[in-house]
């Protein structure tokens, strides 16, 4: 985020000299277009702006092409603001001076802010500075980060906290266009509950899509193989892509669990062992069906020590073995009326079970999971009965006893205040973005667009034109 800062200012920076240059030979920056006769020249600040902030996306050695690409977009990107500027004076809402006096006050605070922090975090992460350092020391830490940044980035704290005409006033553009075109805009409970409708359906209807075409389109499923891969495809989006499913799949149940702790060398005795028989299976389906150089079929290579399943299941008693007093003991609280949670805070060591809310809820496990240990999954899918407890499970982390708590419920889930919220201010969100983007189209479409001889080349096509002012 430093560098992006950094980067941008440096852009915009760069820009500001070049254009600074132009405005010194009037013949050098004619008139490229007017907006209801408000000229608007390369050294205009808005468009020097914009280039600043264009140049920082694609770099300020860009080649011809891509500059004359910025220039377009940035000279369009003005035109639109422009005639912002110019809609908002026509319905009495004109920008006043103490209003630009009072942006660019707002806009420096937050830049010095920035700076600061920018400082402070390279002074830390540089040069070793923290809240136990003295008063000296984090003098000299601040130093050596400014002159970090000086040297790395070329920018100064005048370079940074400078705030441009132009940055002023299409801030100040946007905030009242944005006010103006958005007021009075409003989201009933009716849509907030007919959106979540839909997006419960858009989900089952993904998981159900996406197992089908990981499985081969043509694929005849089972109800209980379709369930097992959609299960394992929520649980993929959740993990790995952070994505908050409106629809659960069936079979979910929550299960809480006691982690008894195993002997390191039990342990890792019995995983290597299970992954050299795995390894061996793997070694021995490669081989078989090819064919040696006299056409005889290949014999699969003699490991130095073959590693049987008998070896592998020794090794898993051992670790049983080493458990079972602290398991018999267990058994025995709860043959006489101890709940399974205080034998959780009693002999449990997984963090996530010291979680109160986690405790009362359970993990959620499906028979297609595929976010916990093969082995404590199977254990899971195992029992029939809410209330049933497992008997002892051995996986990668130790001994697990589990306890099937509840059912977790599958469809929709649950319509809380905090999914109404999300789903409200989405729906708000787009709502008023949609008027925005039509106010701006407005006033630029009332507007009177005239182009010079020397704006000819900044001119995109029409098509392109609208694209840039959708995705600004």
């Amino acid at each position: 985020m430093m560098k992006r800062l950094f980067a941008i200012l440096l852009a915009v920076a760069m820009v500001l000299c070049a254009m600074s240059a132009l405005a010194e030979n009037a013949d050098a920056d004619p008139v490229l277009v007017t907006v209801n006769g408000e000229e608007i020249r390369e050294s205009t600040e808005m468009v020097k702006t914009w280039k600043g902030y264009l140049l920082s996306q694609v770099g300020s050695d860009a080649d011809e092409a891509t500059m004359q690409m910025v220039n377009q977009y940035a000279l369009e990107y003005t035109i639109q603001y422009t005639a912002a500027k110019l809609g908002l004076e026509k319905a009495g809402l004109g920008i006043t001076q103490e209003e630009l006096d009072a942006e660019k006050a707002a806009m420096a605070a937050e830049a010095k802010a920035q700076w600061d922090e920018a400082v402070d975090g390279i002074a830390e992460e540089q040069f070793g500075i923290t809240a136990a350092s003295t008063d000296e020391e984090k003098a000299a830490g601040r130093a050596d980060a400014i002159n970090f940044i000086l040297t790395n980035y070329g920018i100064t704290e005048e370079d940074f906290t400078t705030i441009t005409d132009g940055d002023v006033m299409l801030n100040t553009i946007y905030s009242k266009a944005y006010s103006n075109a958005t007021q009075g805009i409003a989201v009933t409970d009716e849509e907030v509950e007919a959106h979540f409708n839909e997006l419960v359906e858009e989900d089952r209807q993904l998981l159900i899509s996406t197992a089908s075409q990981m499985n081969g389109d043509d694929a005849e499923l089972s109800d209980e193989e379709l369930n097992k891969a959609m299960a394992a495809i929520y649980e993929m989006y959740a993990q790995y892509y952070g994505y908050g499913f409106m629809y659960q799949p069936e079979g979910y149940k929550g299960i809480t669990h006691i982690l008894l702790p195993v002997e390191e060398e039990l342990l890792n005795t019995w995983k290597d062992l299970q992954a050299k028989l795995e390894e061996q299976a793997d070694e021995q389906e490669a081989t078989e069906g090819t064919e040696a150089t006299d056409g005889t079929e290949a014999a699969p290579e003699a490991t130095a020590e073959p590693v049987t399943q008998e070896m592998v299941d020794a090794a898993k008693q051992a670790i049983l073995d080493s458990v079972k007093e602290k398991v018999d003991e267990i058994n025995a609280k709860l043959a006489s009326g101890t709940s399974f949670e205080d034998l959780i805070l009693e002999y449990g060591t997984d963090p996530g079970m010291q979680d109160e809310k986690t405790r009362a809820e359970g993990y959620p496990v499906h028979a297609g999971s595929l976010v916990y240990d093969q082995n404590f999954t199977n254990g899971a899918a195992a029992l029939q009965n809410v209330g049933d407890v497992s008997d002892p499970v051995v996986s990668q982390f130790g001994v697990h006893i589990l306890h099937y708590l509840r059912d977790l419920p599958s469809g929709a889930v649950e319509f809380t205040d905090e999914v109404k919220q999300g789903i409200y201010e989405e729906l708000l969100g787009e709502k008023q973005s949609e008027a925005f983007n039509a106010q701006m189209a407005q006033w630029k479409a009332d507007a009177v667009i005239e182009w010079t001889e020397a704006g000819e080349s900044w001119k995109i096509q029409e098509e392109a034109a609208t694209e840039a002012a959708d995705a600004e």
